[in-house]
């Protein structure tokens, strides 16, 4: 069933492009995993949709100007929002996705795939059998986020949708527990589900609770 996601504890960072956003900063790690830049004059936090791929204005710190800081949306286009003025966003298709018909934004997992909804289009996908993501250079590929697999078991747990390393939940992920231990493996956990592991004992660490291996 379709739930709808709230911004508060959801993981995910969107590919909107928000003029204030944009003010505080957010934007920087997605223009570096973006791409590139034309020196032309525009108003800061300006947005726009240009040749299917998502722009915003910053300001040059050193050179002084602005540019037009481009994230490429590619296999997929740039939308403007129908809500807010300020944002331009990469999505998959431009044509609504019946998956997303309530026009909320939400995920869901579809079969082995990670759907995320916004204004009725997909935003986010990533399939947990192949590891295929959208937008393949952005937050799900190659999984930048902390809150799923690269690929598994596609769970919908509450309001998040999320690959998970094994089918069922984790007795050690329960309690809400984020970061754990399972023997001398360190397991980091999402709505009691393994999201990610590393075997300490590998490299002749110990796992730290708190998260990670350290020396012992």
């Amino acid at each position: 069933m379709k739930q709808r996601r709230t911004q508060i504890g959801f993981e995910r960072q969107w590919l909107a492009f928000s003029a204030t956003r944009a003010a505080i900063g957010v934007f920087a790690a997605q223009i570096l995993l973006g791409v590139g830049c034309t020196e032309e004059d525009c108003n800061v936090g300006e947005v726009r949709c240009n040749d299917g791929n998502a722009e915003i204005c910053v300001a040059l710190e050193h050179a002084g100007g602005r540019h037009w800081s481009i994230s490429d949306c590619s296999p997929g286009t740039c939308v403007r929002s129908n809500e807010l003025p300020d944002e331009a966003v990469c999505v998959r298709d431009a044509k609504p996705d019946l998956r997303c018909a309530s026009n909320q934004s939400f995920s869901l997992c579809d079969g082995s795939e990670v759907i995320d909804c916004w204004e009725g289009l997909v935003i986010h996908s990533l399939n947990c059998e192949t590891g295929a993501a959208y937008p393949a250079h952005g937050e799900l590929g190659p999984v930048l986020f902390s809150s799923s697999a690269p690929s598994g078991y596609c769970q919908n747990v509450r309001d998040t949708a999320f690959c998970a390393l094994e089918p069922t939940s984790n007795l050690a992920c329960a309690n809400f527990a984020v970061d754990t231990c399972e023997g001398a493996d360190a397991l980091h956990c999402n709505s009691g589900y393994v999201v990610g592991r590393v075997e300490c004992g590998n490299s002749g660490t110990v796992c730290n609770p708190r998260g990670g291996c350290e020396n012992p």
